[in-house]
């Protein structure tokens, strides 16, 4: 399976929260459930954007430019509240 670099959005505060994972449906219901440690009770979290990558190498260090504010991805949305 591929990794996937993305961005979902609290719903309840309106940050963003940049990673990658392996199981993409997986990791939004984990972060839905307060199951994310470092972003725990700030659900509900919808997907904003997310990127294939063949590798973990790939689509690391494209979440961790995406962190620096350095590089966005081509159709991230930007109507934020």
């Amino acid at each position: 399976m591929p990794f996937q670099a993305y961005i979902p959005r609290s719903q309840s505060t309106g940050r963003f929260y940049i990673d990658h994972t392996e199981n993409l449906a997986k990791r939004i219901f984990e972060h839905n459930n307060s199951r994310t440690v470092s972003i725990k009770n700030r659900a509900l979290w919808e997907l904003v954007c997310s990127e294939p990558f063949e590798t973990r190498a790939e689509a690391a260090p494209r979440d961790a430019i995406q962190s620096e504010g350095l590089l966005r991805l081509p159709y991230v949305v930007t109507d934020t509240p």
